[in-house]
């Protein structure tokens, strides 16, 4: 059976002889970090909430660091907010829970301009070191810059209450855990952003609609006052469509559908039957605007309307054209016409 070898969080290769030829306690080390890494990796892959991803990353790196308190903290409009916490009292969590710090003349700033981590061995030796209610027993802390595209979004720290707690190689394995950071906050800034785009174009879909259905109602009060009623016909779905107001000016009712050739005959003076068949007849072949006038009876009208109907073709020259037209109810012009003669 062939040796497995084991890949380090560098992307080096460590082959099972080189752990045997390491103490006990470095490969528990090496261990514990892998561990610590793929736990670290499956939440990421796996879990959508940037929160729960951060939480694990402070759970795994204390699992090959010893730490008392850890944060997280992402740069927003030049101040430190903590993102995250672990360790804290409830009192203290409370206080720095998204709590945001100053980050000129510290060594916030120093990271963000040098992109290195920090390592304070003495907080009270250090007159850059910034204490936040609760945080008074911090006396050892170190620093690594969480880095997308080249720039600075934030920090993990971990704190000790022993000055010195903290060496080099410490700071080096936690870098590992900010590139998990770092993917964690920009999935969520790219989801973020997502759903901000989503969220725009469902708003102007909807204030597209708003304003679609505003014009549609003024039309319908157009037509309305005007007495005015409008169709339109597709020939290839061969479907016609009735306004409202052609429904109420021809004596229909609209839950019945638009009504058949044959049912707007029965509504005609018997005169008039042919001329229609004919116009309808022209409409079909028409190439140029068609106008008549007609005369018909309401079931629940006594005496005759009338109505004058212009047709056009509309729609693109080279694609199949709809058949269009406006009903406009004559009925009180005509009954003044025969008032006064």
């Amino acid at each position: 059976m062939s040796a497995q070898t084991h890949t380090k969080p560098d992307n080096t290769t460590v082959h099972p002889s080189a752990l045997h030829q390491q103490s006990p306690a470095c490969q528990n080390k090496e261990l514990a970090l892998v561990n610590a890494l793929r736990d670290s990796l499956e939440v990421l892959t796996s879990s959508p909430s940037v929160d729960a991803i951060l939480s694990q990353i402070l759970d795994s790196v204390a699992s090959v660091i010893t730490y008392e308190g850890a944060t997280i903290l992402l740069f927003e409009q030049g101040q430190a907010r903590v993102a995250h916490a672990r360790g804290f009292g409830v009192e203290a969590q409370s206080s720095i829970k998204n709590a945001f710090l100053p980050t000129t003349k510290t060594h916030f700033q120093q990271l963000r301009e040098t992109k290195q981590p920090y390592l304070i061995e003495d907080t009270q030796r250090d007159p850059d070191w910034i204490y936040i209610p609760g945080t008074d027993w911090i006396r050892a802390s170190v620093g690594v810059p969480i880095i997308i595209h080249e720039c600075v979004i934030g920090l993990i720290t971990v704190d000790s209450s022993q000055p010195g707690a903290f060496e080099a190689s410490d700071m080096a394995r936690i870098q590992l855990f900010a590139r998990y950071a770092a993917l964690a906050v920009n999935n969520a800034y790219q989801n973020d952003r997502l759903v901000e785009l989503v969220n725009a174009r469902t708003n102007q879909l909807q204030a597209a609609k708003q304003a679609l259905e505003k014009k549609e109602a003024l039309l319908c009060s157009a037509q309305r006052i005007a007495h005015l009623g409008s169709w339109i016909y597709d020939p290839v779905a061969q479907q016609t469509e009735w306004s409202d107001e052609l429904y109420t000016i021809a004596g229909f009712d609209p839950a019945q559908g638009v009504p058949s050739v044959e049912a707007i005959l029965l509504t005609l003076l018997p005169a008039e039957t042919a001329r229609f068949i004919e116009i309808t007849r022209q409409i079909k072949v028409m190439h140029a605007p068609v106008e008549a006038e007609f005369s018909f009876k309401r079931a629940d009208v006594e005496g005759l309307r009338h109505a004058f109907v212009r047709a056009e073709l509309i729609g693109d020259p080279d694609a199949t054209p709809q058949l269009q037209g406006i009903v406009l109810d004559i009925t009180e012009r005509k009954q003044a016409e025969e008032m006064l003669r």
